[in-house]
This record gives structure tokens, C-alpha cells and sequence, in this order.
């Protein structure tokens, strides 16, 4: 997020580093560097191991800490810094931890909230940790970060962290940096045995004052891989170191410090971005003023045109009366006739509903003003069933053209004969 350069205060063995760009300049105190950092720090009384605790991963922390005190390696209160849970059962876990003084942890956090800059604390083991992360090495490998007497090892694959230490000698003469390498390899091979696992790769982090070529010991049944260095100035000299090539994959989620500190971090590297955007904003939204500005004006003159018109219409004599009743009932009229069937038409509806036995002998047809009602006077040549039939089959085709039959219709019969009067209309 917010990939800008980054400057970094680097505290190893006692001395502080400052870090920015491809410049390295040693420091005597926090307060000497006046800009946002990262500071990354060995925190000299921490020790950093991995524990398997009687406990749910949840307060493996709590376990830890009583573990440690326990043992006599602190009398004092700790603060234990989780990099790695696993749980192991259902009341085991394995913790990878750095644990140190409460005192001290509560000093680092004193010094940075005295700075008016934003500072995030990482601790060492972070950096390691995050390395081998990125690395995702398929089988376990040994992690080595060399600077002055002092070795930080991490043995570990992608999916668990078997062994962490710091190794040290008191010299950084030639046979105590042999003593140091000896005591990574029995680490190593001691792992491997409780562990049941095989070391086969080594990856090699070094400071600038370490040069891992010639201090690799020839015995060494692991082969060796120097991790990408990166080259910067320090004191006028040209030197490289992996260090702090590798300092560069941390996030700041990786921080111990507070939720204040990170949020006041994003927060400052948000600062450049969120100026940029309100300013972009502030153009857009005096552009949108202008605009709205302009039709607003546009709008106004229209409406006066509008207004004017009005006042215009208002002096102009009223329309005469014109009388549109006598019109109107000659429409009328006129759609009612385009309505009604033609003689002729109503004629041929009868004539088409009648069967070949009956005849009409007196047809009326009345044109009233919403309907057309007949009156059909026949008979029928048949007998009784086949008079009756043809009649109703004459009655059904005269509804499907839309005529409905009248109260006072009637049908007679008598032998040979039926005689009819059909009383029927239409609706306009």
C-alpha cells in the first residue's frame, strides 16, 4: 500500500543504523532521525525460540512467559511477541515467539512516542520470519543471519518453524567465528534428530560487516545459498548486504506496535494522496459551481422570456363564442350511420342462418338509435324434430352475428308444419 521509499532504522549488537535510500549512516539515538521509519532491532536481552506448551494456541503466550520464568532465564516480567502459532492436539501448541523484559518493550515504545515522526518497531525475528515466507521452501531449511559475534538461526519449512536460537561467541577473532559456525552445525544436526527431518539447504543473510564466502566452514554437509544482497554507501565505501534486501519484504501489519502507531503510519503515507484527491475534488466541485452557475443564468433569462409572454397574452382580447353543440351532434350522427348495418347487410344475416325448410314471410327491421331490432314472421315445412331443430340451429347462427333474442317470440308446430315469430335486435 502506498509503495513509496521507505527509510529504516536498523539497531544490531548495540549500534544504530540509519538507512535511507542507498546510504547507511550510524546513529546514537532515535532521536537523531527526523523522518517516518521502520526500526527493525535485535532487542540485545530478547531471546526468540520455539516452545511447545500443555495449552490451546489461544494462551499459548500466557504459557510461554510462566515457562520462561520458571526456567530462571528471567526474573523479571516478560512480553512475549507471537511470529508463529500451531496447534498440536487438543491441549498442545507450538508457539514460535521472541519474549523480552517488560521494561525493555515499554523503553522502545517510550522512545518512539517521544518522536514527533511516525516509527513502527519490528523485532528481528519478524525480518527472518518474513523471509522464509516469501522463500516457501518445499522441504526444511536453515535460516543464518550473520553480523558481528552474533548467528540468528531459524530452521523451518512452509508449514512449520522446528528450531530457533541465537548463537554468539565473545570475539569476532577467527577462532571464536569458527566456534560460532560449529555451534550452528551441532543446532542444526540436533534438530534434525528430535525432528526426524533432513537439512539439506542453509540460506544466508549477512550485515556489512560479515563476509559469508570466507567464513563458510568447508565441513559443512548442508550447501549454501547467499540470499540477493543490496549495494549502498556506508561511511564513503561501497558495500552490499542481504540484510537489507530482505528488510524490504516486510509489511507493516508485521509491526508490534500499536493500532494507534499503524493507523497514524497509513495515515502519514496516505497524507500526499488524500491532498492530491481534495484538490482534484475542489477543482471538480468549483468547475461543477461554474457550470450550474452559467445554466442557472440561462435559466433565468428564459423564464423572464417566459414571464413576458405571459404579460402579453394577458392584455390580448378573449377568443369569441362559437357554438360547436349543432357540430358536434352532426358528428354524432354521422358515426352512429357509419355503425349500423345496411338493409341489405341485415338481410343477408337472416337469410344465411336459415335452414332449407324455412321460409320468412314478413321481415321488419326497425333502426332505433342504439340498436336494430327485427321481427321475423316464417314457417317451417317438417316435422315436430326436424321443424324444432332447424329453428334453434336458426336462433344460434343469428347470436353468433351479434343478435340476442327478444321477450314475445314463439313457435307453434302442428303436424307437417311449424309456424315462427322471431322477435331479435343488435346492439349499435
Amino acid at each position: 500500500m502506498f509503495a513509496a521509499k521507505r527509510d529504516y532504522i536498523i539497531e544490531l549488537s548495540g549500534r544504530l543504523y540509519f538507512c535511507s535510500e542507498n546510504n547507511v549512516t550510524q546513529i546514537e539515538d532515535l532521536k537523531d532521525v527526523e523522518t517516518d521509519a521502520w526500526f527493525i532491532s535485535d532487542m540485545s536481552e530478547a531471546v526468540s525460540r520455539v516452545m511447545t506448551v500443555e495449552t490451546p494456541a489461544k494462551y499459548s503466550d500466557v504459557m510461554v512467559r510462566k515457562a520462561l520464568q520458571e526456567a530462571g532465564e528471567f526474573d523479571e516480567p516478560l512480553h512475549v511477541i507471537s511470529h508463529w502459532k500451531k496447534k498440536k492436539g487438543k491441549q498442545l501448541s507450538e508457539n514460535f515467539f521472541t519474549a523480552l523484559p517488560v521494561r525493555l518493550f515499554s523503553l522502545y515504545r517510550e522512545q518512539i512516542s517521544e518522536k514527533e515522526d511516525c516509527v513502527l518497531l519490528f523485532p528481528l525475528y519478524c525480518v527472518l520470519f518474513r523471509l522464509l515466507r516469501r522463500t516457501n521452501p518445499k522441504g526444511p531449511v536453515a535460516l543464518v543471519f550473520r553480523h558481528s559475534h552474533f548467528a540468528d538461526l531459524i530452521i523451518a519449512s512452509s508449514k512449520q518453524v522446528y528450531f530457533a536460537n541465537r548463537c554468539t561467541v565473545y570475539e569476532e577473532f577467527i577462532d571464536q567465528i569458527d566456534v560460532l559456525w560449529e555451534t550452528i552445525k551441532v543446532d542444526i544436526r540436533a534438530t534434525e534428530a528430535e525432528k526426524r527431518i533432513k537439512v539439506e539447504k542453509v540460506l544466508l543473510l549477512n550485515w556489512m560487516d560479515v563476509d559469508i564466502d570466507s567464513e563458510w566452514p568447508k565441513d559443512m554437509r548442508c550447501e549454501y545459498y547467499p540470499l540477493e544482497s543490496e549495494d549502498f554507501v556506508f561511511e564513503g565505501k561501497d558495500i552490499s548486504s542481504s540484510f537489507l534486501k530482505a528488510v524490504s519484504l516486510l509489511f507493516a501489519t508485521d509491526a508490534v506496535s500499536g493500532l494507534q502507531e499503524k493507523f497514524f503510519y497509513y495515515s502519514r503515507r496516505a497524507a500526499p494522496y488524500l491532498n492530491a484527491f481534495l484538490l482534484v475534488l475542489v477543482l471538480l466541485l468549483s468547475g461543477g459551481y461554474y457550470w450550474y452557475g452559467k445554466k442557472s443564468n440561462q435559466l433565468e433569462e428564459k423564464i423572464k422570456t417566459v414571464e413576458s409572454r405571459l404579460l402579453a397574452l394577458k392584455d390580448d382580447k378573449p377568443l369569441p363564442k362559437i357554438s360547436y353543440k349543432e357540430t358536434l351532434k352532426f358528428i354524432e350522427e354521422l358515426d352512429r350511420y357509419s355503425r349500423l348495418d345496411s338493409f341489405k347487410k341485415t338481410v343477408g344475416d337472416v337469410s344465411e342462418a336459415l335452414s332449407r325448410s324455412m321460409s320468412i314471410e314478413i321481415l321488419k327491421v326497425n333502426y332505433g338509435k342504439e340498436e336494430i331490432k327485427l321481427e321475423a314472421l316464417g314457417k317451417v315445412e317438417a316435422d315436430f324434430d326436424t321443424a324444432y331443430k332447424g329453428y334453434q340451429a336458426f336462433v344460434d347462427a343469428l347470436r353468433q352475428k351479434g343478435y340476442s333474442v327478444m321477450p314475445g317470440s314463439v313457435f307453434n308446430t302442428e303436424i307437417r308444419q311449424a309456424d315462427f315469430l322471431l322477435k331479435i335486435r343488435k346492439k349499435i
